[in-house]
């Protein structure tokens, strides 16, 4: 990851997509899911689409149901651990 300030700034989404493929390709995330647990996503309006589409509910229901507008008006999950992660106490 060194390698990430040696490169020009136009290259960062590139290096970031395949650094994070090479290392979700040797390590199981959810082992540990800290992540799940303390950091949460924000979501734009096509991450409800799509997951409230794939949940096979309105978008609505899903910003009702699982979503808060945060304090600099980011749509965040209204809890953590993620409601999504399978086994929050891990």
């Amino acid at each position: 990851m060194g390698n990430l300030k040696k490169k020009a700034p136009k290259n960062l989404d590139y290096l970031v997509k395949e650094t994070h493929e090479e290392v979700f390709a040797e390590i199981d995330c959810t082992a540990c899911a800290n992540c799940c647990k303390s950091l949460g996503p924000l979501f734009t309006e096509a991450d409800i689409t799509r997951i409230s589409k794939y949940l096979r509910m309105k978008a609505a229901d899903f910003e009702a149901q699982y979503l808060r507008v945060d304090e600099d008006g980011d749509k965040v999950f209204q809890t953590m651990p993620c409601p999504f992660l399978p086994n929050p106490t891990l």
